[in-house]
């Protein structure tokens, strides 16, 4: 699923709802842009904090363009 639409910004869903998703394993994992894009004010940019903080980074062996995040289980 895609979270704020082009530039980050619209509020597709709050915080609470994605940790829901989250804890349901309805989500596991999270891809996001390493090149700065997206992450308005409001949007997704608590969602990808929230990641940052809480998910583990995995390897994928990509080009760096983008980190993926495996989500915590609890």
């Amino acid at each position: 699923m895609a979270l704020g639409g082009f530039n980050g910004s619209d509020n597709v869903l709050t915080l609470a709802e994605f940790k829901q998703l989250v804890a349901t394993g309805k989500v596991k994992y999270y891809i996001a842009s390493t090149n700065g894009m997206g992450g308005g004010p409001g949007g997704s940019s608590e969602i990808l904090s929230w990641v940052s903080a809480n998910g583990k980074i995995i390897d994928y062996g990509g080009n760096g363009s983008v980190t993926l995040y495996q989500l915590p289980t609890e």
